[in-house]
């Protein structure tokens, strides 16, 4: 069943983040990107991939093909966004100016490629391992840091509660 407070709460974070884009200019790279890094990637490499993969049905060869090219995105957004950080670190604004976009175009379009493939799966994952990797998950965030993780994502502690089952 779908949770509708859920799909509301994750329209909020969008409408936040559009907001918060066209008001204050550019948000914090370095940032958002030890959250992308340290958060995100860390919890679809070692949670959610391998239960999606295992959840899905024998002789899945086109699968395993795409989230293997979705980790490949992975090391390509590490790779694009070591570059970024020399690039502004060394002053030089317009390669970074020039590129930052390509950043946020690969990841939304590597996003795009996990919520066509991967995530339709994710129904399929067994309810109890789904509440594990929910908990391994948020131990990785809490090891990144709650408020950090709050502040990047844009949304407030209870809606996390709320998203995590806390409440």
């Amino acid at each position: 069943m779908t949770d509708l407070a859920g799909i509301l709460m994750l329209e909020h974070v969008a409408i936040r983040n559009i907001s918060i884009c066209t008001k204050s200019g550019e948000p914090d790279f370095a940032e958002f990107h030890s959250y992308l890094r340290n958060c995100h990637i860390e919890i679809e490499e070692k949670l959610v991939f391998p239960l999606v993969l295992a959840s899905a049905s024998k002789g899945e060869k086109e699968l395993v093909s795409r989230i293997e090219h979705i980790r490949a995105d992975h090391k390509l957004i590490e790779t694009l966004a070591g570059n970024l950080g020399k690039w502004k670190e060394t002053g030089n604004k317009q390669l970074y100016g020039d590129r930052l976009p390509l950043y946020y175009r690969l990841l939304v379009d590597h996003n795009r490629n996990e919520d066509e493939t991967v995530f339709p799966i994710w129904k399929e994952v067994d309810g109890n391992e789904a509440r594990k990797a929910a908990k391994e998950a948020l131990s990785i965030i809490e090891s990144y840091g709650t408020g950090r993780y709050l502040e990047v994502i844009g949304i407030p502690r209870k809606a996390m509660d709320y998203l995590f089952g806390k409440i």
